[in-house]
């Protein structure tokens, strides 16, 4: 071997070792950013740090107090009390301010490509099916069957902000679950969606995903039983028969459903079917006994908060929320509704909603240290993230969120690490970014509780 290749060699080896060191480094920077105990991913090790467990922080009256208030102050809104007759002219209206929306910012589809509004326009009109709608509508009621996204526009063509940014489909506005109400106004043009009235705002549903009809009592019965069950668990089965075989749908954390009856060894259910018309119906179904389960909702109680939140660890991350995951708001939505709290759909949504803590020009080490775990949520704006405060470790204030990824400074450069799930953390994560940790970027502190 001439003196030459043995150079050549000798250069392809050493950068050999330099890839591979810089591969070892970045796994090693990573690890150490992020990296919690597993038993600081009990909720019985943060449960044993509060004083009182089982203290109630909001009775039953305070907490229909504070879900009236969702609806007076315009976060959420009612689709039962919408009259039977609606004007079409404000139905073609909110659908004229989604095409407005929709020109205001930058498009990508899937494969990273830049779009025009009018190259997708034209189609989206002629879906949506504009000039079929009345003068006078006349509303109809239904109920979501299974979990299902509520989106911006009849399609489920997925738009992007920004190149790469996949999971963050624009056109998702949040997702709906079984045994939600909704009131239905308006068809596409091929008869696969309809435009509806949903707790969270407008938009269009799938079909096959709804059950409705004329009689806004039949959908109000359901919704306000004598006795009902919720789901503590993230998937709990929906079975046909009583053998649990066949299942029929799925509930997740914080859903509900009318009990008719309670058996040794399941719970007697009446579920939402839809006939061939697409017409609502009821039938009975069956619910295992289990402590995934529970008839009425839980106290509203550091411990359950707890159970419930951690119940949820590892849970994927999904924009919007959806039968694969949840993001930040609709994690601690799930998480609450089991207690018969009924937070807004956005962060920041519902941080204004509860009490708030003034922030600017206070430590908010000596705040946290004074603030109940379980009972405080905290905010940073840019996008909008929310987490909840679970207590203190060895000096270290943490949180229990859902985040899809932090930032991480690697040789001078930062970059992107994915979590992509509900995760423990302290507040220093993302302490090396240009924007600063979560701690520092923290601007809302607020408690369980309505703003008076």
């Amino acid at each position: 071997m001439s003196s030459q290749q043995k150079f050549k060699y000798l250069i392809i080896v050493l950068f050999s070792l330099f890839i591979l060191g810089q591969c070892s480094l970045e796994k090693k920077i990573s690890s150490t950013l992020f990296r919690v105990p597993w038993y600081l991913k009990r909720a019985d090790f943060w449960i044993q740090k509060v004083k009182d467990p089982d203290k109630e922080l909001l009775k039953e009256d305070q907490i229909r107090w504070i879900n009236r208030q969702a609806y007076i102050r315009g976060y959420m809104v009612h689709p039962m009390r919408v009259p039977e007759q609606k004007s079409g002219y404000n139905i073609r209206r909110a659908l004229y301010r989604e095409l407005e929306w929709f020109k205001t910012f930058k498009k990508y589809d899937i494969h990273n490509k830049q779009i025009s509004y009018a190259s997708i326009a034209k189609q989206l009109r002629y879906l949506m099916n504009i000039n079929k709608i009345p003068r006078i509508i006349k509303s109809r009621y239904g109920l979501i069957l299974k979990a299902t996204p509520l989106r911006k526009f009849p399609t489920e063509k997925m738009i992007m902000k920004k190149p790469d940014d996949a999971p963050f489909d624009i056109l998702k506005f949040t997702t709906l679950y079984t045994g939600e109400e909704v009131t239905l106004f308006h068809f596409s043009k091929d008869k696969r969606w309809a435009f509806v009235q949903s707790t969270h705002g407008y938009g269009w549903i799938r079909m096959k995903d709804i059950a409705w009809t004329y009689h806004k009592e039949v959908v109000n019965s359901f919704l306000h039983p004598e006795k009902f069950i919720v789901s503590l668990d993230w998937m709990v089965p929906v079975f046909v028969t009583k053998n649990h075989i066949l299942t029929y749908t799925f509930l997740w954390m914080g859903c509900q459903l009318p009990m008719e009856k309670e058996e040794d060894h399941h719970y007697i259910v009446k579920i939402p079917v839809r006939s061939f018309s697409g017409r609502l119906r009821f039938k009975n179904a069956y619910v295992k006994k289990r402590k995934n389960v529970s008839v009425g909702y839980l106290k509203l109680t550091p411990r359950n908060i707890s159970e419930q939140a951690f119940r949820m660890l590892g849970t994927p991350y999904s924009w919007g929320g959806g039968p694969e995951g949840t993001d930040c708001s609709s994690f601690l939505r799930r998480v609450f509704l089991c207690m018969g709290l009924n937070l807004p759909r956005s962060s920041i949504s519902q941080m204004q909603l509860l009490r708030t803590i003034p922030v600017k020009g206070r430590n908010k080490h000596v705040m946290l240290n004074h603030l109940p775990s379980f009972g405080t949520f905290l905010y940073h704006p840019g996008p909008g993230h929310i987490m909840l405060y679970i207590g203190k470790y060895k000096n270290r204030h943490y949180v229990i969120h859902n985040k899809w990824s932090y930032t991480v400074r690697i040789n001078g450069k930062e970059k992107e690490k994915y979590l992509k799930k509900v995760v423990v953390s302290d507040l220093f994560l993302e302490k090396e970014s240009s924007s600063g940790s979560l701690y520092r970027k923290i601007s809302r502190i607020s408690l369980l509780g309505a703003r008076s």
